[in-house]
């Protein structure tokens, strides 16, 4: 019998196991491993708040890429949903809450499907520390012992952020910083179980970092009652878009620069298409989803040079037109500015020293010569994952690249890997027959690899390679 393991049981592994357990023709053993215990959902779709949306619409969230509106038709058997048109339904933006119980349905369903093959599942609520290639096999380490397997899928996901300030300024050690921000927005206003401070309404938060997890966090305070005035700092301060509803269908313009077109020409064409889009009094922010069939098969095109000027020039651009808030809530995030209640600003932090009055902060807005003192209570790192595995520490991934089983991926993002067959490599550049990934792990490889679009298809593919391997 085939031995398969997930390292990570998300929503990576998670799509693997269905993918794997739908197309089997034999018995099988599929192992999760997953250190949270939250199986399925991962962290992003475990939230019990409604008031948490996808930042996808609804038509775009199926788990199976050969059923494109599976979720859709799945809410129409839900009755809340069964009396709406499903063309109006896969145009809506959802609770997160509720996609985690449509994965949670659609794994019950596997789980029957596994029992009529005779596949054995098995959910693992431990970390892998340690990972060995064996001429035949593959060995993950944990509290449970060694364990071998014929074949292993990286699904780690998406790792806790980088520590804003060197270890040596004491910042990880002050006790309203909260290194977690997945923690932080379930944190209640006293918690007898936590050693975390506890939130008070009138608790002033600083929140370093401007992206999604900025914007979950601070409606998560201020629905946790917290009413103080919050701060955002963050390198650049951009301002978060909109998904706009538009009956304006823009053109495949991408498509007319080919398969491998340099950087300088993506560039060119994009801003040929944005001016004339503006002159036509059209929302250009849909030009980014123009580009996402090609992003992948261009990174893989562009030189060395060209994806670090990307990375350090274009990324924060990219990001904020790539990742965009359902219109309602970025439409809460503008009334909390207009309110006074969060200030978005652009700098960077100095440094952090505790008081008996709280946090002094310093920081240097950006574009000013003399820093800035603010007073805080709470410190909340929303600067995003870390995607540079050696810095991580304590970490399987890091002891791995470390000793040479595992490499990082271009521009030290994520791990190195064949993008087509998304086989991972060693130190020395070899590929692992028996070893892959999937999801945020291959950001380097092929930089948009974290959104269920790209994941669906990626466990799709996998599914069928693992179940060619002898």
């Amino acid at each position: 019998m085939q031995h398969i393991a997930m390292i990570g049981g998300g929503l990576a592994g998670t799509l693997v196991a269905m993918h794997l357990v739908r197309h089997a023709q034999r018995p099988l053993c599929i192992t999760l491993f997953d250190q949270q215990a939250q199986f399925q959902t991962g962290i992003a779709y475990a939230q019990s708040d409604f008031r948490h949306l996808l930042n996808v619409a609804a038509g775009k969230m199926s788990a199976w890429p050969d059923q494109p509106l599976h979720f859709v038709q799945w809410l129409q058997q839900q009755p809340a949903y069964a009396n709406i048109d499903g063309a109006l339904l896969a145009q809506t933006y959802l609770p997160r809450a509720l996609y985690g119980q449509y994965l949670q349905q659609q794994w019950q369903q596997t789980v029957q499907d596994a029992s009529s093959k005779n596949i054995q599942l098995k959910l693992l609520a431990v970390s892998v520390t340690k990972l060995r290639v064996l001429p035949t096999s593959i060995a993950l380490s944990s509290a449970l012992g060694e364990m071998q397997f014929d074949a292993v899928v990286v699904a780690t996901g998406n790792e806790l952020p980088r520590p804003p300030l060197p270890a040596a300024s004491g910042l990880t050690a002050i006790a309203g910083y909260q290194h977690n921000p997945w923690q932080a927005v379930t944190i209640p206003h006293s918690n007898t179980q936590s050693t975390a401070k506890p939130l008070q309404p009138d608790s002033r938060v600083l929140i370093l970092g401007n992206g999604l997890t900025m914007v979950d966090t601070v409606l998560a305070l201020r629905q946790a009652g917290v009413r103080s005035p919050m701060i955002s700092l963050s390198p650049h301060g951009y301002g978060m878009l909109p998904h706009r509803v538009s009956a304006v269908k823009l053109p495949d313009f991408a498509s007319t620069l080919g398969e491998h077109p340099s950087l300088r020409q993506a560039l060119r064409l994009f801003n040929q298409q944005r001016k004339q889009l503006r002159q036509l009094g059209i929302s250009a922010e849909g030009l980014v989803d123009n580009l996402r069939p090609y992003s992948q098969l261009w990174w893989r095109g562009f030189s060395s040079a060209e994806k670090q000027f990307f990375f350090r020039k274009l990324r924060h651009l990219w990001g904020v037109a790539r990742h965009r808030l359902p219109l309602q809530i970025h439409d809460q995030i503008q009334q909390l500015r207009l309110q006074g209640a969060l200030e978005v600003r652009a700098g960077r932090l100095l440094s952090c020293q505790q008081h008996d009055s709280g946090i002094e902060v310093q920081f240097i807005a950006k574009g000013q010569t003399a820093p800035e003192v603010r007073q805080v209570d709470h410190i909340i790192n929303c600067t995003g994952p870390e995607n540079c595995y050696p810095r991580l520490a304590n970490h399987m991934l890091a002891t791995a690249i470390a000793e040479g089983v595992l490499a990082s991926g271009p521009l030290e993002l994520g791990l190195a890997a064949c993008p087509g067959s998304l086989a991972l490599k060693n130190g020395s550049g070899d590929i692992h027959p028996r070893l892959f990934g999937i999801g945020s792990i291959l950001r380097g490889e092929l930089w948009e690899t974290t959104a269920l679009n790209e994941i669906r298809q990626q466990a799709h593919q996998l599914a069928g390679q693992l179940l060619l391997l002898e």
